[in-house]
């Protein structure tokens, strides 16, 4: 997933456009609710170029759109599926290395 995707998708989300705004303007009161409680921790990028396009961050971890987050958890899940089964693959090979 790449951040032109995760600009691209920001970009025609109403979430991600309402929270842009509230924080351009430094309005937290017109935050959605779900991001009222961490609205100090919310920031933008600060590309010029892409005035109405930046990632909206908490911290400095970016907050993704909701069409994207099934995908991201979906990669995530990827990922730690091959991760476990390459300690799985490296603990049978140090065992074999051992025995022989």
């Amino acid at each position: 997933m790449s951040t032109e995707e995760i600009r691209e998708t920001a970009k025609v989300d109403p979430e991600m456009k309402q929270i842009r705004e509230s924080l351009i303007n430094n309005q937290s009161c017109i935050l959605p609710q779900d991001y009222k409680l961490v609205g100090d921790e919310l920031s933008i990028t600060d590309d010029i170029v892409l005035r109405g396009n930046r990632i909206v961050l908490r911290g400095n971890r970016i907050v993704l759109p909701a069409k994207l987050q099934p995908r991201a958890i979906a990669l995530a899940h990827e990922n730690a599926r091959w991760y476990n089964k390459m300690q799985t693959t490296n603990t049978f090979q140090i065992v074999v290395a051992q025995d022989g």
